[in-house]
């Protein structure tokens, strides 16, 4: 099929045949048509240059020959894949991003070789151990979602290590997180296991999930003052976290509430630094303190507490993503954000929307 494109050159390696038969297979007849026509151009492509790939295609559609000569690759991102092996991994000895979600054949034996690693994603990966993870000591992003056949064992010895995500992870204890005082990034969603005995030991902390948790409370987040963004949904019903402990921490500049009942006004009203917030289904926040937020240029907010009448006030706002279930917004009070530049409206299938003419060159929606 591609005979005829093939150059001369014996120094050019050329894309596998098996890649290019796996792309237009995946793809629609159009595609297809548009591949066709363009394959010359693209054929002849060098593959010891190729650093990033990305191969997100049916189960079983990649395979080991498809990766052995692209042995240059600094990222790779093979999710829910079933056929690439360890054979495959051990050539690629120049990674520094990997993303193995959910893929069921990589085990230690060629992981454990990896050792310049950078940043590794590992979400529901149940043939990586604690033998490979312990000799990754120079990772620094580490993503273990879901995968609890990691244990404190390992997860100890990566002190270089600064983010963190233990999401759904029920394996890994506060005794390996307390040593991991290097840290700045930490996602802890729907973790009952880490609490305050370890996270409020990492004082480097900037970036913290803690939605759907009740084990970090507001005594851990009062002692890290250096926290500018802040994840604290809750569609649970969780929150260990009060108003008080959070007025504290007067750094945030990112904050999400959404669904948390249990943040108010009260605290929300000293986070004068607030530059982006998200308060989509919050019902506790009100326009009282909102207003006081001058700093603030995205906004994400969809309960009834959002009215023309707050909308007219929030002159600063940037970005704006809104929906109402029970109101109407105005041609009015959108004319009053004459900084907005960016707008998602979210609005009631009944509901009928005037966009200010004057404001149109500088808003998408």
């Amino acid at each position: 099929m591609f005979g005829s494109t093939q150059p001369d050159d014996s120094d050019c390696l050329f894309f596998p045949l098996e890649i290019w038969e796996i792309v237009l297979q995946s793809a629609s007849d159009q595609t297809w048509l548009r591949w066709g026509a363009t394959c010359k151009a693209f054929y002849p492509i060098s593959l010891s240059r190729i650093q990033t790939l990305t191969i997100d295609l049916p189960p079983g559609r990649m395979t080991d020959k498809s990766l052995v000569l692209l042995t240059n690759l600094q990222t790779l991102s093979i999710p829910r894949n079933e056929k690439i092996t360890d054979d495959a991994l051990l050539l690629l000895t120049n990674l520094h991003t990997l993303n193995l979600q959910s893929n069921p054949r990589i085990t230690d034996k060629s992981l454990s070789l990896l050792t310049n690693i950078h940043t590794l994603y590992l979400y529901h990966n149940h043939l990586i151990t604690d033998q490979s993870i312990s000799v990754l000591t120079k990772i620094h992003t580490l993503h273990l979602d879901g995968s609890d056949n990691l244990t404190d064992a390992s997860l100890s010895l990566l002190t270089n290590m600064e983010t963190l995500s233990l999401s759904f992870n029920s394996s890994v204890s506060n005794n390996s997180i307390s040593l991991l005082t290097n840290m700045h990034t930490l996602f802890l969603e729907y973790n009952e296991r880490i609490g305050d005995e370890s996270v409020s030991l990492l004082t480097k902390l900037h970036t913290l999930c803690i939605a759907n948790n009740y084990s970090v409370t507001g005594n851990a987040l009062s002692l890290l003052t250096n926290i500018h963004t802040l994840d604290l949904s809750d569609e649970q019903g969780w929150c260990s976290v009060s108003d008080e402990s959070l007025s504290l921490l007067t750094n945030i500049h990112t904050l999400t509430l959404k669904l948390n009942k249990y943040i108010t006004d009260q605290s929300l009203s000293h986070l004068t630094n607030l530059r982006t917030l998200d308060l989509m289904n919050n019902q506790n926040i009100s326009g009282a303190s909102l207003t006081l937020l001058t700093n603030i240029h995205t906004l994400r907010i969809n309960n009834s507490n959002c009215t023309n009448e707050l909308l007219m006030l929030l002159t600063h706002i940037r970005t704006l993503e809104i929906g109402t279930r029970d109101r109407v917004i105005t041609r009015r009070s959108l004319s009053c954000l004459t900084w907005l530049h960016t707008l998602n409206y979210i609005a009631p299938d009944d509901a009928e929307f005037y966009f200010p003419e004057e404001s149109r060159q500088s808003c998408s929606i």
